[in-house]
């Protein structure tokens, strides 16, 4: 299999620093190199210092290069760090927001939003499976939490932040009333087919979902694996004595033992680990439903 991987973990913020990140894409690069016998030049690890954005960028334009093996194509993209979000910039977003990863160097070269990343992503082939372990926060304050030494994976964005996108939301909304409206009357005098108002239905709701990290609804061969909603914060928590993302810990601990669990199987059995350890944070799977039973990096 034309199997590569880029691993980015960021602690060593100077604005709320963290305890685990490097640890998760370690072990999660570890893991896979073991199982899968995945050579160390395909399975890149970038840290602290070293993930700055113009890095990232070159790294996920490197992990988009195809092996020319004859093999199938497949590509891992692991981010353990902070999470944000700013005002959406260009009016794709239902919430307002566009959801981003922050480089060790974001307060100066900036963030990756997720339209940035999309962008990125084009430059997969278009039969290259890409699998995004996305360990951070999107949104949300800080709150109160039963375990001691939690951290969260979030940069809180100030009042001011909040308020844009509140507005951003708003302006949303509004258009997509009118756009919806407009759609439904022109629909009402081309057919009264149940099957082709269904379709228009079904593609009119994936028009108006959510995009997170890049995820473009319906991508044939993106698989997104995040740690908790989009209006969630994800943990950075001792295990043991050992700190790790939630997400990226019970990760790795079902592939552990299950390396040819399916998508769907590994998205439920994330989601009653963090619940079963009291972890306030419900993790997102999303793919296209005939990937779902698919063995994970099959």
């Amino acid at each position: 299999m034309g199997m590569r991987g880029l691993f980015v973990g960021i602690n060593t913020y100077s604005e709320r620093p963290l305890k685990g990140c490097v640890n998760d894409v370690t072990a999660v690069r570890e893991l896979l190199k073991t199982q899968h016998g995945v050579a160390d030049d395909q399975l890149r690890l970038v840290a602290d210092t070293a993930a700055t954005r113009q890095a990232i960028i070159e790294n996920l334009r490197w992990l988009a290069e195809p092996l020319n093996d004859g093999q199938p194509e497949v590509r891992i993209f692991h981010y353990a760090g902070h999470g944000l979000l700013q005002p959406d910039e260009n009016g794709d977003e239902p919430d307002g927001a566009d959801e981003c990863l922050a480089p060790i160097d974001y307060t100066s070269a900036g963030v990756l939003t997720d339209d940035h990343l999309a962008e990125l992503y084009q430059g997969f082939l278009g039969t290259t499976r890409l699998i995004l372990l996305m360990d951070c926060c999107h949104s949300g304050t800080i709150s109160k939490d039963p375990f001691a030494d939690i951290r969260y994976r979030t940069l809180t964005p100030a009042n001011e932040v909040y308020a844009e996108i509140r507005a951003k939301k708003a302006a949303y909304q509004q258009n997509q009333v009118a756009s919806v409206s407009q759609q439904l009357r022109d629909l009402q005098p081309r057919t009264s087919d149940p099957a082709e108002i269904a379709k228009f239905a079904g593609e009119l709701i994936g028009s108006l979902q959510k995009q997170r990290f890049g995820q473009r609804p319906q991508h044939e061969n993106l698989v997104l694996l995040a740690a908790c909603k989009a209006e969630q914060v994800a943990a950075d928590a001792n295990f043991g004595g050992t700190y790790h993302g939630a997400m990226s810990f019970f990760l790795n601990t079902i592939l552990s033992t299950q390396p040819q669990i399916s998508y769907a199987a590994l998205g439920e059995q994330l989601r009653t680990s963090l619940y079963a350890n009291k972890f306030q944070q419900i993790p997102q799977l999303e793919c296209p439903n005939d990937l779902l039973n698919q063995a994970f990096l099959a």
